[in-house]
């Protein structure tokens, strides 16, 4: 019997790369063991990243890629990073390549529903990849997407350096790009579970995401939005993307359990 395969796609945000999940693929975060029964491997590996110059996507080839691509079709969940090699480009343009890299995978892996699971800008990205492609056979749909501090009204951050990239504009507050999310939601399909996850606290002493914009997406999304409210940075020393957060995460996309709104604190 074939099994049913569900990729998980791990996208970073703006000025991004490798490095946003390297908590999670370099083995600081091993999943329990009635989860690695059905992950590629018994830990997270990282299938293949899919990088990019302005002109062509091309499949980075890592030193186990041919393994762990063999392994992945197998696997009910093969683990993928997309990295962006050109990270501040506008949300249309970082669409249209994830576009590319989706297309790219199912001519391998054969699949018809992905996980997301997106940093900072990469939560606005998978979001508008959902409302492209609804009801498009041409690409699979997103069975849960998963927000890390993501600003989906935008950071005042950016509205100060909004002309230094073509991201930083589109990231701006009231910024069309986030406009026109905003009035395409209708196309946000209503299968797709959420669950967004946003920080109160920054090592760096400065608000990059507000509360209220990483909880936004339940004023697009069409179907149930869970609202996770952490003590962790958007990045720093505590930064939301680490082991701890991932095991929520874990346990959500492939376990029992069912993420809940809620306030997360630090154990006395």
């Amino acid at each position: 019997m074939i099994k049913k395969v569900v990729p998980t796609l791990f996208l970073h945000g703006f000025n991004g790369s490798g490095d946003t999940f390297n908590g999670v693929f370099n083995g600081r975060w091993t999943p329990g063991e009635d989860l690695n029964k059905d992950i590629a491997f018994t830990d997270i590996i990282t299938v293949g990243s899919l990088e990019y110059n302005d002109d062509h996507p091309y499949v980075k080839v890592w030193s186990n890629f041919n393994e762990s691509q063999i392994t992945a079709k197998t696997s009910e969940n093969p683990f993928i990073q997309v990295i962006f090699l050109q990270n501040v480009h506008t949300f249309n343009q970082q669409v249209n390549w994830l576009k590319e890299s989706i297309k790219r995978l199912q001519s391998e892996y054969n699949f018809d529903t992905i996980n997301i699971v997106s940093h900072s800008m990469g939560g606005l990205i998978g979001t508008k990849y959902i409302e492209d492609t609804y009801r498009s056979i041409d690409f699979p749909r997103v069975d849960k997407l998963i927000t890390l501090d993501s600003p989906i009204n935008g950071a005042v951050v950016a509205n100060y350096i909004k002309y230094s990239s073509t991201a930083t504009k589109d990231l701006s507050i009231r910024s069309n790009a986030i406009e026109q999310i905003y009035l395409n939601k209708d196309s946000f399909d209503p299968r797709t579970k959420v669950v967004s996850y946003a920080s109160i606290d920054s090592d760096l002493g400065v608000d990059i995401v507000s509360l209220e914009s990483a909880l936004s997406l339940e004023n697009i999304a069409q179907g149930p939005v869970t609202r996770v409210v952490t003590p962790y940075s958007h990045s720093g020393k505590t930064e939301i993307v680490n082991p701890e957060i991932m095991n929520d995460v874990a346990n959500y996309l492939w376990g029992d359990s069912e993420i809940k709104n809620q306030v997360l604190i630090f154990p006395e």
